[in-house]
């Protein structure tokens, strides 16, 4: 039977991680960000390791852009004291894709807080 792998991630143990980022861009495309929107990237599978909107601030508006800050929770790997996301670095200053069936925004992470520890990872 045919196959194709969609993903491909270390052996380290996936942690769910309070990631904040701020997502710039057309006003009409950031009002559709909502909580409980899930990222999946590339994939459409829903087992996928992927991230997940939990809240998102009031637009901030200027002509015809605007901004959103958006706390989301990511499946993210600890691989030498640093986080990967889909097998890439992720880490304050990153930029962060957040794709839905409805809709595609491009932000900039501002920060990561894993769940298990009070403070931020490096």
């Amino acid at each position: 039977t045919p196959f194709q792998i969609e993903q491909v991630r270390s052996p380290h143990p996936l942690e769910d991680v309070t990631v904040d980022a701020r997502f710039t861009g057309h006003p009409d495309v950031l009002s559709l960000i909502k909580a409980g929107d899930a990222d999946f990237g590339g994939t459409t599978n829903e087992l996928a390791a992927g991230a997940q909107v939990i809240s998102v601030s009031a637009l901030r508006r200027s002509a015809d852009a605007a901004e959103a800050d958006v706390r989301l929770s990511v499946q993210l790997q600890n691989v030498d004291n640093g986080w990967l996301y889909d097998s890439a670095p992720l880490r304050a200053g990153s930029a962060f894709t957040l794709r839905t069936p409805r809709y595609e925004v491009r932000g900039v992470v501002t920060r990561l807080t894993p769940a298990s520890a009070g403070g931020t990872k490096p």
